[in-house]
């Protein structure tokens, strides 16, 4: 659900700024990608749950865990400080975010089942765009 809501919202975003400024369209985003960075390395931190297996420690490691996690939000911030400079870029920009920080973080919420599932929805997804690029786009039947 996560990834055909990511898929929709950003399909759908239309090109108005809602007359914010570029400081407050920023900020939006910035609070909203760490707010949901603080909720990874509190899971990482509080539940033990670690995105990295390094060989020598096949339980996990927190300190590469929260390095990618950061990593990755930094990432988004750089992304996000550049292409908010469009006004008209902001609800398709914080949808896109939104949608990929929060993928990020499903498998850490979710037991080895539920992820497994994710995996092929997401893999049908992936399969559906490839088939709609092919059929609808290209116009091959």
């Amino acid at each position: 659900m996560v990834i055909l809501f990511g898929l929709i919202a950003v399909r759908t975003a239309q090109p108005v700024d809602r007359g914010l400024d570029y400081p407050v369209r920023l900020g939006i985003c910035l609070g909203l990608i760490a707010l949901l960075a603080g909720l990874g390395i509190w899971r990482i931190t509080g539940s033990k749950t670690y995105f990295i297996a390094p060989p020598n420690d096949p339980a996990g490691s927190a300190g590469w865990s929260v390095l990618v996690l950061l990593v990755v939000a930094a990432v988004l911030v750089v992304q996000n400080v550049f292409a908010l400079r469009t006004p008209e870029r902001f609800e398709s920009q914080l949808a896109g975010t939104i949608s990929l920080a929060v993928m990020a973080l499903t498998p850490m919420y979710l037991d080895q089942y539920q992820n497994d599932v994710m995996t092929l929805v997401g893999i049908n997804i992936l399969l559906g765009l490839g088939l709609n690029i092919v059929v609808g786009y290209a116009g091959l039947a």
